[in-house]
């Protein structure tokens, strides 16, 4: 209805969305590539796969093996920190026929390339085997390819509902996230945007994605953009120091109705009076709390509001 694009995301079927993708990073005196912050983007990932798949985190030869081959397959492709070496040259014939007398831009390493790489260190080598159904054609080889899709639209949503299982889901946002970084909020570097993850909860489960979460949302200001985490489990995010971090960095909270478990620890963090406590455990669809730059009223939202455009509190 807002002339955006619904990308839906299915397992086992290419996304069209390539996890290294990199664009160039301003870093407000030049721009260049920063490689380094997608090796940080890989250890954090595969640390969060570690935990899941095998129990444990990555070992000091493992999180260092993991540097060695991002840089590896960038590097066969010719690309470093040259913005320049992004591109092949600057005329010639593209894949569909046509010919530009402009840049054309490199294929980007693949997942792949990155596990193969992986697998030629002795230390990695279990790492590198539970990566494989993270490949093209496997069950959560939907990020293996290059990319196909753009961001140049004002809105975009990316269809989960497809995903049925909690660890997919997961994995499929923090790519995604990767990805809205370099191809969103890098190319968009002048424009005031907006990224809204849902089920923000998941990534409270795994210190590295936890602190990957809140990292988007400080390095997001740089960048004019605005991160918006909403989630039904309110505990998850009071449990994590990084959980804490990402809230106290919001300068706006909205609160909706919860349970009778959590409401003494949720009124205290948030500096509530006990008695928004009945507010909240009674609170219908539409009413929330509202905390605007520590400003606190209660909000009710109505669907004849929205269209007279105000709201009622």
């Amino acid at each position: 209805m807002l002339g955006g694009r619904y990308i839906n995301i299915k397992q086992g079927y290419s996304s069209g969305i390539n996890i290294f993708d990199i664009e160039p990073y301003y870093d407000g005196h030049k721009e260049y590539l920063n490689i380094l912050d997608k090796v940080s983007e890989m250890r954090a990932l595969l640390s969060t796969i570690s935990r899941e798949y095998m129990n444990r985190a990555l070992t000091p030869k493992e999180l260092s093996d993991i540097e060695i081959a991002v840089n590896e397959i960038y590097g066969k492709r010719g690309i470093t920190k040259d913005v320049e070496s992004l591109y092949e040259s600057k005329s010639g014939k593209l894949d569909n026929g046509k010919y530009t007398m402009g840049k054309i831009k490199k294929n980007m390493p693949t997942f792949t390339d990155f596990q193969i790489a992986l697998s030629k260190r002795e230390s990695s080598k279990e790492l590198a085997e539970i990566l494989v159904p993270f490949l093209k054609g496997k069950s959560l080889g939907m990020f293996d390819c290059q990319s196909t899709v753009n961001a140049k639209d004002d809105i975009i949503a990316f269809n989960l509902s497809d995903i049925k299982d909690e660890f997919t889901k997961f994995y499929t946002t923090f790519v995604l996230l990767t990805w809205l970084w370099q191809k969103f909020i890098l190319l968009n570097k002048d424009k005031e945007k907006v990224v809204a993850v849902d089920e923000s909860w998941m990534f409270l489960k795994y210190p590295e994605s936890a602190n990957f979460l809140e990292t988007l949302a400080r390095r997001g200001r740089k960048y004019k953009t605005s991160l918006i985490v909403a989630s039904q489990f309110l505990d998850e995010f009071l449990s994590a120091d990084e959980g804490k971090a990402i809230i106290k960095g919001c300068s706006t909270t909205m609160l909706m109705k919860q349970s009778t478990g959590n409401l003494s620890e949720i009124t205290s963090f948030f500096n509530l009076a006990k008695g928004t406590e009945d507010f909240l455990m009674s609170a219908r669809p539409g009413e929330c709390i509202l905390n605007l730059n520590g400003n606190v009223t209660a909000i009710k939202f109505d669907i004849t509001d929205f269209e007279k455009g105000f709201v009622t509190t």
